[in-house]
């Protein structure tokens, strides 16, 4: 398996695993705030890690030696879209959490 698809099965798994331990712990201790957290519990691994490569995107390129006015967005665009859809995701396994628990 090549170094981005394990890093790609990491994230996924943590995404998986964070959301589903903290909707858990919301829908049955304050089942009243269940549908905010569907929300919110799944961005927190992509904002973790959208800050994490964004700065040492910017780092990496810095140590190159590469000017500050020719640095390109695209690639931080890139790993926002990537993020976003894994933080989508989570809201849908979030949701699946939240009707498991209802039941």
């Amino acid at each position: 398996m090549s170094g981005p698809a394990i890093f790609f099965f990491v994230v996924l798994a943590t995404q998986f695993c964070f959301t589903v331990a903290l909707t858990l712990v919301v829908a049955r201790r304050f089942p009243s705030r269940a549908q905010t957290y569907r929300f919110v519990a799944p961005a927190a691994v992509p904002i973790l890690l959208f800050l994490i490569v964004s700065i040492s995107y910017v780092r990496g390129l810095q140590q190159q030696g590469v000017p500050a006015d020719s640095v390109s967005t695209g690639p931080v665009a890139e790993f926002f879209f990537a993020y976003a859809i894994l933080w989508l995701i989570g809201v849908i396994l979030a949701s699946m959490v939240i009707r498991w628990t209802q039941r």
